[in-house]
């Protein structure tokens, strides 16, 4: 789980630096891997994310008892 550890830190750091330019050679540094090897697995990591929280059909939001379509 060390790989799954590195990467959540270094998305934590992406997420934390959202107001600002993200730098990804340091996001790299944290994740323990090259530059591009992060970025590709950054992108895997946010559409796997993306798909599960919003499926197929869209997010659904049962407090507002609606469904968004994306």
């Amino acid at each position: 789980m060390d790989w799954l550890d590195r990467m959540n830190n270094a998305m934590e750091y992406v997420e934390s630096n959202l107001s600002e330019a993200i730098d990804y050679d340091q996001a790299a540094i944290i994740a323990c891997c090259s530059t591009y090897h992060f970025q590709r697995m950054f992108s895997f990591i946010t559409m796997f994310r993306w798909r599960n929280i919003f499926g197929a059909g869209g997010l659904h939001l049962p407090h507002l008892n609606c469904k968004i379509a994306v």
